[in-house]
């Protein structure tokens, strides 16, 4: 039986037409996701029509500029002799050479209000920016040479000044600029910032076939919360309340994932990040450690990471057979401990686990970035459309139909990642402000809110919420989420509670993300000996 308070937000709708490589014939492709009846009581579904999106050619380049962070402490129009934080009003117009680009868009939004992309049709269309405000302004243009020419008004719209901002091959893909304000007789009054992203078509993409099943999302459950095993059965590490009872099974491994499909998970969540010679592989973090010191996976090369010792050492039969099948544990078969020998290597490429894992297993994909835009110390790694590019070019080959869902804490990740495909849905990771983790910089993460918004504006799918921040009130909080229509997953600490995961199902949330998924109870499935390469 479908609860009756679940929002109709049963199907998505993703075209495949415009991807790289696929027939432009190829009919749009129609996902089922956690479901609602008609109010009639039929047993068919009702659908709903994702807002599909194109998505950028290779010598297509999109440029967006972002002014303000969320934050009522943060202006990005600083005036010389003005100490308060004060409201403006902002206009953008884009060249390319000596011609005016007519695709601007523009979008705004804060904490309680969005509104959501419309075309700049004429110059001088000057937007408010509320303090707490964020406005948007994005073009897409060929080449690398773009200049923007920015009006500055104060409320009442009394002209101020004017800035330039050049973007060119010096510019970064992701950058904070900062540029004089002059007025009318070129004098300068003052300062402008804003932050620069460049989001480019994938470049080399591989020729892809269209999804061979209608509804590759069919396996999974339509009625009730997806279950998400974390990184497989979970943790493996010093978090002692996280870490899995079976440590012969490391996480992010093929064992791992294969043993939380096998104890009824629906998808699993893991860690894509990229080596020096960009292969995307399953691992939590930026920086690998040896001894005391820690080496960027961005500099070690595949061949020589699959060949580093292990985080988890390697278990042989004995102690294999000691953790799955003592007195504490369920009793798993001898296949579980045969593939658990075999396919607990560390570090598998992404390509390996999608040839390796069954294939109705989905993933929700996490793309690790460097967070140094939000505070976090900074790790050397690949520019974003490289990394990027690298994950999505071996999806677009290897996933086939399998279900998959995207997400990132980033948020300039994921709005590259959303305008670089339309084949699979993308979701914002979302932290907010907790005390189980430092803050980050950017302000847009620390309101629930003001992601709400972020989602809402770039036409996101859905959140992936740290737990805490809807721990006090998951059904209110959920229910303001789903009424919005954003897919709603959680995340974190708190899941490893099974009364909260109770809670969470009933609060109508679409995916829950937890550890030591076998001890749930979950339907068991078949082993897939034939899609388990040993």
């Amino acid at each position: 039986m479908i609860r009756s308070g679940h929002i109709i937000r049963t199907f998505y709708r993703l075209c495949c037409q415009n991807l790289p490589g696929v027939d432009k014939g190829v009919p749009a492709l129609q996902i089922l996701h956690p479901a609602s009846r008609l109010s009639s009581g039929a047993s068919e579904l009702h659908p709903f029509n994702f807002n599909s999106h194109n998505v950028l050619n290779p010598s297509e380049k999109l440029v967006k500029l972002r002014f303000g962070d969320g934050s009522k402490e943060y202006s990005p129009v600083v005036i010389f002799g003005q100490d308060s934080i004060r409201e403006y009003k902002i206009s953008c117009l884009p060249y390319q050479g000596e011609n005016n680009l007519e695709n601007l868009q523009m979008s705004t939004y804060n904490s309680n209000k969005i509104y959501l992309p419309y075309q700049m049709k004429q110059e001088g269309v000057a937007c408010k920016l509320d303090v707490g405000s964020v406005i948007n302004y994005k073009v897409i243009a060929d080449g690398d040479e773009i200049s923007f020419h920015i009006s500055v008004f104060s409320d009442n719209d009394r002209y101020i000044g004017h800035s330039y901002v050049s973007i060119n091959k010096g510019i970064s893909d992701f950058e904070e600029i900062s540029v004089p304000l002059v007025n009318d007789t070129n004098q300068i009054i003052g300062s402008l910032s804003c932050y620069v992203l460049q989001v480019k078509g994938i470049q080399n993409s591989p020729a892809i076939n269209p999804f061979s099943d209608s509804n590759p999302y069919r396996s999974l459950r339509h009625y009730q919360p997806m279950e998400i095993g974390h990184r497989g059965c979970g943790v493996t590490g010093t978090d002692k309340e996280l870490q899995s009872s079976l440590p012969c099974i490391p996480e992010n491994t093929i064992a791992s994932m294969t043993l939380a499909y096998l104890h009824g998970a629906d998808m699993i969540e893991t860690d894509v990040v990229v080596t020096q010679d960009l292969t995307p592989v399953l691992y939590h973090d930026l920086e690998y450690m040896v001894g005391q010191k820690q080496f960027p996976v961005s500099s070690i090369s595949y061949k020589l990471l699959a060949n580093l010792p292990e985080p988890k050492l390697r278990l042989n039969s004995e102690q294999v057979d000691e953790q799955l099948f003592g007195q504490e544990n369920p009793k798993f078969s001898r296949y579980i401990k045969k593939m658990v020998l075999h396919q607990n290597k560390c570090f598998p490429s992404l390509k390996e686990t999608l040839q390796k894992l069954p294939p109705k297993l989905g993933i929700m994909l996490e793309v690790k970035s460097n967070l140094a835009e939000e505070g976090v110390p900074q790790v050397s790694y690949h520019n974003k459309n490289c990394f990027v590019d690298a994950v999505l070019n071996v999806l677009l080959e290897y996933a086939g139909d399998r279900p998959i869902i995207l997400c990132s804490f980033c948020h300039s990740t994921c709005i590259m990642l959303k305008n670089k495909q339309n084949r699979w849905p993308v979701v914002l990771t979302v932290l907010g402000s907790t005390d189980v983790y430092s803050d980050f910089v950017d302000k847009r993460h620390a309101c629930l809110s003001i992601s709400k918004s972020f989602a809402l504006s770039e036409k996101l799918y859905g959140l992936s919420v740290f737990s805490e921040l809807i721990a006090a009130s998951p059904n209110e909080i959920i229910k303001d989420l789903n009424e919005s229509g954003l897919s709603i997953f959680a995340w974190g600490h708190h899941n490893t509670c099974k009364e909260f995961r109770k809670e969470l199902r009933n609060a109508d949330v679409d995916g829950i993300i937890y550890d030591k998924i076998y001890e749930e109870g979950l339907t068991k499935r078949t082993e897939p000996k034939m899609h388990i390469h040993i």
